[in-house]
């Protein structure tokens, strides 16, 4: 299932990089060095924050249509470089799997999660896809 979410990109006074904000999803953002960088970013932060979202349990947010959306309230201390809408593939199903690791390991993937603000699944998750996405499998 594809959906698509407005994200309002800033730029950041004295430094190169873009901001991006999800008017309809508190506390999801990303940065990028470039517009396309920070697209890039903003695509695989809605991915991670809807993930958790379906994981929970919880509806997903609906999407504020394009034209509803209004920048200045989220961001005003920097200036509105564009808006547009980000599109997100979420998963059809989750499946419950078991693996075996090393414990050091295995700690050393929690403590990263947890400064990420993610669990150990979806942790493992975007290294799956970042690998993948990489690799071009």
């Amino acid at each position: 299932m594809h959906k698509y979410y407005p994200a309002c990109l800033y730029a950041n006074p004295g430094c190169e990089t873009l901001t991006v904000l999800f008017p309809d999803l508190p506390g999801c953002l990303s940065q990028g060095d470039n517009m396309e960088h920070a697209l890039d970013m903003a695509a695989d932060a809605l991915e991670l924050y809807l993930e958790d979202d379906l994981r929970e349990g919880k509806p997903l947010p609906t999407a504020t249509p394009l034209h509803k959306v209004q920048p200045e309230d989220l961001h005003p201390e920097c200036p509105l470089v564009a808006i547009q809408m980000v599109p997100v593939a979420l998963p059809a199903n989750w499946k419950r799997y078991t693996a075996t690791m090393d414990a050091n390991l295995l700690n050393r993937i929690d403590r990263q999660a947890s400064t990420l603000g993610m669990n150990r699944s979806g942790f493992l998750a975007e290294a799956a896809r970042r690998y993948l996405q990489e690799n071009r499998v």
